[in-house]
């Protein structure tokens, strides 16, 4: 199996060992479902995983949410990250720091007020990042670092009243910058 796509559903748990046994699984889809949590072992087993979306869900992510430091731990391969509409608060450099294949993120439609100095650092390839609809209100000097090969950048729809002088001074391959 290399798809498996579990799409509008009204999906509310994952068993953390629900997909044990499918080390070729490629996409992984669980869009539209009533998910709170993903269980920080649910994707050990999927070292091969290149697409992820967790799109349109109610998965909540805060500075006390331990589960999300460790969930993306073993996903190296991982390309593509959907995870729009749902409930994260804050991103810091845990959450993401084994992504270092991923090219597209999507955080759309949260409620990220923070963005923790250096917490994209590890996404050495990203090349797309979405951030609108949430609510971010300052940029700092160090919420891009590293993201030298970042083409999009969307902090469209937030409240920004903040933008570090030096904000962007990293994004070299920057070719489209949305903040309307």
């Amino acid at each position: 199996l290399k798809s498996l796509l579990l799409d509008n559903n009204k999906i509310e748990s994952v068993h953390d060992r629900a997909f044990n046994g499918l080390a070729r699984l490629e996409v992984l889809s669980l869009e539209a479902n009533k998910m709170k949590r993903i269980p920080k072992n649910l994707l050990i087993n999927l070292a091969n995983l290149k697409e992820l979306s967790i799109f349109e869900n109610d998965i909540h992510f805060d500075k006390t949410s331990e589960d999300a430091n460790e969930l993306f731990q073993n996903q190296t391969r991982l390309e593509t990250l959907n995870l729009i509409w749902n409930d994260f608060e804050l991103i810091n450099s845990r959450v993401f720091m084994n992504l270092t294949s991923l090219i597209e993120l999507y955080l759309y439609g949260n409620k990220i007020a923070d963005i923790l100095d250096n917490s994209f650092e590890c996404l050495v390839k990203l090349e797309v990042l979405d951030l609108g609809y949430n609510k971010q209100k300052r940029i700092n000097d160090k919420a891009f670092k590293g993201l030298n090969a970042l083409k999009y950048l969307s902090i469209s729809k937030n409240s920004i009243d903040y933008i570090h002088l030096d904000a962007f001074k990293e994004l070299n391959n920057l070719q489209r910058l949305s903040g309307h």
